[in-house]
């Protein structure tokens, strides 16, 4: 029952020893402990009248009249029951000091409170509130605790078979549209809705129709028709993980409905990650829920498939906007060549040269298909002939060829003109010399009787002492040129 407090319930007794309390009926100007019900407890002080003997503690009202001693608070026996003497006594409902809860000299409550309970309103306004964090708490609907053993605070929820893990964890109630009992561990996905809840059935990966809305794994059992919880992200603890390795990927099942596996599926199965192995357990085992869908091709932002066939293949397109994008095409034929598109295969083959034909010197092992051409007829070797004072050395493609006689060569003088003298051999040791200015021959002769000179002279020139001159004239001197005939020469205009 409850602990009831009343104001002014006060009564004598004269029970002796130590046990319950025979009350006698109220002292005048109060109440009896009728007031507090039947059943009820409450905290009570009594004292032997004029004497040292008292207590304070819990004790049960029993109608008519008796009061039972629970609980010991306080008492003149060191804190234990008192085995009181006879005589009166005055027993009343107490409001024991250890069990007051105020507030001290700067507004704060600093007792120890276990346990408060019938709160109806609001708490409003407090600046922080500090839980307990070595307490071992059971989880319960609607009971925040803190949770030491994962370090967070923890919530139980609707239905008191789910506790969320605030921060660490996610989930969603869900209604069950399975057709069938669905229980804790199974994959789901999103089939529809059912009033304010969305609607899951099983999953599988062989058909993206039971993948594609993979949501998360069944938190609490839920029988057809029923709402009940769903882990969207976080570890989900209590299940049966026997047989998987901790720490590896776990996938749905593309063979059984609502089951996870380690083998990763292959196309065209879906690959949908459900996470990852936490502990291995028969009963206490854990999987870390992540669910990633994976992508169709189609699904990319930059892939564009539309009507997919048998051998298409993509091709960028870089002319649409925003940006390019993938299409989905065919391969087109071109000159001498035809493209057929299989089942998962595009054959392109030779439409043009269809054969090879075997020619002058070259052999054809077949006539379409694989083809071996073999030269056969090789290029012949190449020699070459050596002539009167010429020399051969080496063989094809490298041939030395050498001038064994060549030309004698002779001397020539400094300032001697050579000529020929009707041999093939130049005169070495002709009279005729040139030194860049002056020509000197022992004697010249004009095979025609006649000697020309210029009219005009144009360039400044002396006379040697050593040496005469003439010229047939008239001749003209150009302006600024003279002629200096030297000392002891002489210059002749005839």
């Amino acid at each position: 029952m409850a602990l009831v407090l009343k104001d002014r319930v006060k009564e004598t007794t004269t029970t002796v020893g130590t046990g319950s309390f025979a009350l006698a009926g109220a002292v005048t100007g109060y109440d009896s402990f009728g007031q507090i019900g039947n059943g009820n407890t409450t905290y009570y002080a009594v004292y032997l009248d004029g004497g040292s003997e008292w207590e304070v503690g819990i004790g049960t009202y029993t109608s008519p009249s008796t009061l039972s001693r629970d609980t010991i608070l306080a008492s003149s026996n060191a804190g234990s029951v008192v085995t009181f003497s006879a005589g009166q006594k005055t027993i009343w409902c107490d409001y024991p000091a250890g069990k007051a809860v105020y507030t001290d000299a700067t507004g704060s409550i600093s007792q120890t409170i276990v346990n408060v309970s019938g709160i109806t309103g609001d708490i409003s306004t407090p600046d922080s509130i500090t839980f307990d964090t070595t307490a071992a708490e059971a989880s319960a609907t609607g009971k925040l605790f803190w949770d030491d053993g994962d370090g967070v605070l923890s919530n139980g929820l609707k239905g008191g078979n789910v506790t969320l893990q605030v921060g660490t964890q996610q989930y969603a109630r869900v209604y069950n549209d399975s057709g069938t009992t669905i229980t804790k561990g199974q994959v789901v996905y999103i089939s529809g809705a059912q009033g304010n809840r969305v609607a899951v059935k099983l999953a599988r990966a062989d058909v993206e129709a039971t993948s594609f809305g993979t949501i998360g794994l069944v938190a609490e059992t839920m029988t057809n028709g029923a709402e009940g919880f769903i882990i969207v992200s976080g570890a989900l603890y209590k299940l049966n993980t026997q047989g998987l390795t901790a720490g590896a990927t776990v996938y749905l099942s593309p063979t059984t409905a609502g089951a996870v596996t380690t083998t990763k599926p292959q196309a065209p199965d879906q690959l949908v990650v459900i996470g990852w192995v936490e502990r291995v357990d028969n009963t206490v085992g854990s999987i870390y829920v992540k669910i990633d869908n994976g992508n169709e091709l189609d699904e990319l932002h930059d892939v564009q498939i539309t009507s997919p066939q048998s051998g298409n293949v993509l091709i960028y397109d870089a002319t649409t906007t925003p940006i390019g994008v993938w299409k989905n095409a065919n391969l087109t034929d071109g000159t001498g060549i035809t493209i057929t598109e299989g089942a998962g295969s595009v054959t392109i083959a030779n439409a043009g040269v269809t054969q090879a034909t075997a020619g002058t010197g070259i052999s054809v092992s077949a006539g379409t298909g694989n083809v071996t051409i073999t030269n056969t007829a090789p290029d012949q070797t190449v020699s070459l002939t050596a002539g009167t004072g010429i020399s051969v050395s080496g063989t094809y493609p490298s041939f030395t060829i050498t001038n064994t006689s060549p030309d004698v060569p002779f001397t020539y003088t400094t300032n001697y003109i050579p000529f020929g003298q009707g041999t093939t051999t130049p005169n070495q040791s002709a009279n005729l010399t040139f030194d860049g200015t002056t020509q000197t021959a022992p004697i010249q002769r004009a095979s025609n009787g006649i000697v020309t000179n210029n009219k005009t002279i144009s360039t400044s020139y002396t006379i040697p002492s050593t040496d005469n001159a003439m010229s047939a004239g008239p001749v003209t001197l150009s302006a600024g040129v003279t002629v200096t005939v030297s000392s002891g020469s002489r210059w002749v205009v005839l």
